[in-house]
């Protein structure tokens, strides 16, 4: 009997901002500008003007950041394969 694959439904993505090592702030919702997600698709950057984020937070006009793209995941695939909430046939 082959296993069943644990899987999320993607909803959307945010945007994580750090400077250096240190985590800034993020963006929701934004769309998938980027192949590849998490730290693997992370890409440097210069702001060219202040780079406004969620919670009131910004980074200066010419610092460098880094951005990494994360999946905002939904429901899984779990309940399904447990076969919760279905009657059991006697």
């Amino acid at each position: 009997m082959e296993k069943d694959k644990l899987e999320f439904e993607i909803i959307g993505y945010f945007k994580d901002f750090y400077i250096g090592s240190r985590y800034i702030g993020s963006i929701t919702p934004v769309k998938k500008d980027r192949s590849k997600c998490s730290w693997y698709g992370q890409q440097d950057h210069i702001a060219k003007s202040d780079v406004l984020l969620d919670k009131n937070k910004k980074i200066p006009k010419g610092s460098t950041y880094r951005t990494r793209l994360m999946p905002l995941c939904g429901k899984s695939n779990l309940r399904k394969s447990l076969k919760i909430g279905e009657k059991f046939a006697t």
